[in-house]
């Protein structure tokens, strides 16, 4: 056998285990980033707790979710969550939709352009927590307190409020002052339970931050996370709850995965508590063939 008809097989094995190393690398980084964001959340939360006069509150669930900047999105979440409720209503129920009606749906998502639907009461309170953050955030930057004043200036202009109806803030400052970065706000609904010192779990509370760059180039953290308000959970339902339903769905199947798991686990060792004994073979019995053979 040649030298290298010999090294080639190692060189596979080699190969294959940098490949596995690398992949494992890469996972172990992302989870921790995604670690460290979760990290960052739960900290912010804590301190709304302190300051709610909640010290020694525990934090026992948490989730967020990414506020939209355009108009046109939120009522696709709108109406997609208006359309998981009508499901989850039906299948409730156990009601039937008619033909027609099932038809006429299969061929409104199969058309190319979809009929535009308003939420005006909806839209109006985005606006609202819009504004009230984009305040907020102002006094910290001076950036956002320049677009604070753009607003203050053109809200004024009957113009910019027929505009308004149909954008939202930023969107509608950044259509007319031909500035796209007024509409690059990073926000985001913070979703959380607490558990008080009584181990009573509360309902879902909500909290909104903000996320922009660091402007201090001393500073190691390319972001700073601004906590911008605290929210009604109820009142955020109207886009969110279609996710949160996923998410607590998500987490009743990981413990029902767990649990499988672990009644699997629990069959294999009886198994191998019956089998032990058959495919043991003690000392002394050994001894006693060796010494018939030998």
């Amino acid at each position: 056998m040649s030298a290298s008809s010999f090294i080639s097989p190692f060189l596979g094995i080699g190969f294959v285990l940098l490949v596995f190393w690398y992949i494992s690398r890469k996972k172990s980084r992302e989870e921790a980033s995604k670690k460290g964001n979760k990290n960052d959340l739960w900290y912010l939360v804590k301190e709304y707790l302190k300051v709610t006069d909640r010290q020694g509150y525990r934090i026992v669930d948490l989730t967020f979710y990414s506020r939209t900047n355009t108009i046109s999105f939120l009522r696709e979440q709108i109406l997609e969550n208006k359309e998981f409720l009508e499901k989850r209503r039906e299948k409730l129920f156990n009601l039937k939709k008619k033909r027609l009606e099932r038809f006429g749906k299969k061929l409104q998502r199969k058309l190319p352009i979809k009929k535009v639907t308003y939420y005006p009461e909806h839209e109006d309170y985005h606006r609202k927590i819009e504004l009230y953050t984009l305040k907020v955030i102002a006094n910290k930057n001076s950036t956002y307190g320049e677009y604070l004043q753009e607003y203050e200036k053109y809200i004024q202009e009957d113009n910019f409020r027929e505009l308004l109806k149909q954008k939202l803030i930023g969107e509608a400052l950044s259509k007319i002052t031909k500035n796209k970065t007024i509409n690059s706000r990073n926000r985001f609904l913070v979703c959380f339970k607490t558990m008080n010192k009584s181990n009573v779990i509360s309902d879902w509370e909500a909290i909104e931050i903000e996320l922009f760059k660091n402007t201090n180039p001393n500073s190691k953290e390319k972001f700073k996370v601004l906590f911008t308000a605290s929210i009604n959970y109820e009142k955020e339902l109207h886009w969110i709850y279609s996710q949160q339903y996923k998410y607590e769905r998500g987490k009743v199947e990981r413990v029902k995965s767990l649990e499988l798991e672990a009644e699997q686990e629990e069959k294999r060792l009886k198994r191998w508590s019956k089998i032990q004994p058959l495919v043991s073979f003690p000392k002394e019995c050994f001894q006693k063939v060796k010494n018939k053979f030998s």
